[in-house]
């Protein structure tokens, strides 16, 4: 009995001992996992977002009743969300920049014209691969 009472310390603090360093290397490792995240997710690059104003030039859209063209405000409310997207980080591209259709003009119909614009807005899209639109 006197020398479990003597030597008695001394396995339950190697044991705390050994489960302190066990707990000390994996917060290790956990950490230096969690950073290699971290850098890894900084470094990888923003996808890039496609913003569509939709209608311009010809093609106003809805107007209301104090004339304001659709075709305005869209363009209007794009170019802001291209400003804060483009200081978040992420790369971006508007289909148009300016009150114009991006359809074949020489067409000779509206609607030819409209369908041309849609088609240039989707080939635009699709350029751009993996996106956002």
């Amino acid at each position: 009995m006197d020398e479990v009472r003597k030597g008695g310390y001394f396995v339950p603090v190697a044991v705390l001992v050994v489960c302190c360093l066990i707990f000390l290397l994996l917060s290790y490792l956990s950490y230096q996992k969690v950073g290699e995240m971290a850098s890894n997710l900084a470094a990888r690059e923003q996808p890039i977002v496609v913003i569509d104003p939709g209608h311009g030039g010809e093609d106003g859209g809805a107007q209301s009743s104090a004339n304001v063209l659709e075709k305005d405000i869209n363009l209007a409310i794009a170019q802001k969300l291209e400003k804060m997207l483009t200081l978040s980080g992420f790369r971006v591209v508007m289909t148009r920049e300016e009150d114009i259709s991006i359809g074949d003009a020489t067409l000779d119909t509206v609607k030819e014209r409209k369908v041309s614009d849609l088609h240039n807005r989707l080939n635009l899209i699709e350029k751009q691969g993996d996106c956002i639109f």
